[in-house]
């Protein structure tokens, strides 16, 4: 090949791929965040940024911004879900990154203690109720007062076996979920001997 021509076809091959790398640099889009839950339900990013291409910027939800081409790291924070980091690549003139958030664990937040409150039938002679944790190992027993009443406090939310108990003897058994809530239950434990 003779070379001049090659010099001419090494100087056009230099000048596009330098014209085609200044083109795709000035190329931008119209970047939108959407952030919802689970049920597709818009909810309100506490923080949001986009970090890339040697920059961070905050975003707000819903509002364009405008980005060069390229690749990107989304970070998207809402009180009562868990953070959300997402890799996109923006590449279209207009586009809309859509945050699907899960719910976690609050930070810093000491979830409510559960009681039961309670009473017994008078026919009923128990003198305590075992308390015993469904799916969980807590166990515990509480005296019934000279009012036929009982109460379980400081326990997890969640379901409860009791099992009405004389001195020795198992009287009857009655399922409950415990609550916040202070809600009084009247116990009428299944006897063995009504079991079919």
């Amino acid at each position: 090949m003779n070379p001049e021509i090659a010099k001419i076809v090494q100087l056009l091959l230099v000048l596009s791929s330098s014209s085609l790398s200044v083109v795709s640099a000035q190329w931008r889009s119209q970047v939108q965040v959407h952030v919802m839950d689970a049920l597709g339900n818009p909810v309100p990013p506490q923080s949001m940024t986009i970090s890339g291409r040697g920059s961070k910027i905050q975003v707000v939800q819903d509002k364009a911004v405008g980005l060069p081409y390229g690749e990107y790291t989304l970070e998207v924070s809402v009180p009562g879900f868990a953070p959300a980091t997402l890799s996109v690549v923006v590449d279209q003139p207009a586009q809309i990154l859509t945050v699907g958030m899960k719910l976690g664990r609050m930070e810093d937040v000491e979830p409510p203690a559960c009681l039961i409150f309670g009473s017994i039938p008078r026919d009923v002679k128990a003198v305590r109720i075992r308390v015993v944790q469904l799916f969980g190992s807590y166990v515990t027993d509480v005296p019934v007062d000279e009012h036929r009443q009982f109460e379980v406090r400081d326990l997890d939310c969640g379901d409860y076996l009791l099992i009405a108990m004389e001195r020795t003897k198992f009287l009857g058994t009655m399922v409950v979920r415990s609550s916040t809530m202070p809600t009084r239950i009247e116990m009428h434990p299944t006897r063995p001997d009504e079991r079919r």
